[in-house]
């Protein structure tokens, strides 16, 4: 009888033990992409996989040029401190294309800071834009077919990943004679 008794006193302590441990669980899964899969545009919204609009906060990094600074940033820990001590839903990876260090300059290189920023932003279930940072894109968009053929097979099935294909064109571009063909 004691001991029937001991499991009945126990057992409370055991489900309460066991819900805590599992709401921990259920919060280490909820991601902003658990919640919300694959992102669309509804109009002029950004909607998640139910349709609903939806708006993710994050920092962008600075350039991946080679020897300009920004690129000891592109690491798991920085994805890692982003998501988790700024809650951030959301990281971009800004690509340098043209310049020294550029993509252009060492496509291995830009290509691996890319994808190490793309896997981290996927562990930690946030989405990942990735940048073509460049001001003159249109003047080489055979490189910028090649590095987006190579991110979308590797990535291409994942929620996770965002294309911006072409950043910061100076404001003197012209949309449809220059930006739409290359696009």
């Amino acid at each position: 009888m004691k001991n029937i008794m001991t499991w009945l006193i126990s057992l409370p302590l055991a489900l309460v033990l066991a819900s805590t441990q599992a709401l921990a669980e259920s919060d280490q899964i909820t991601t902003p992409v658990k919640i919300h899969g694959a992102l669309s545009v509804k109009g002029n919204q950004i909607v998640d996989q139910h349709g609903k609009a939806v708006s993710f906060a994050g920092p962008s990094l600075f350039w991946s040029n080679k020897g300009w600074g920004g690129e000891k940033f592109y690491n798991a820990e920085t994805v890692r401190y982003a998501a988790q001590e700024w809650n951030a839903g959301i990281i971009r990876a800004a690509i340098g294309t043209e310049k020294n260090g550029g993509y252009e300059a060492d496509p291995e290189g830009n290509i691996a800071k890319a994808e190490r920023v793309i896997e981290a932003a996927v562990d930690q279930g946030i989405y990942v834009i990735i940048d073509w940072h460049a001001h003159h894109a249109e003047k080489n968009p055979a490189a910028a077919e090649e590095f987006f053929t190579h991110m979308a097979k590797k990535y291409g099935h994942l929620p996770n990943v965002i294309y911006e294909i072409y950043n910061e064109p100076l404001a003197n571009t012209d949309w449809s004679k220059v930006i739409r063909p290359y696009s």
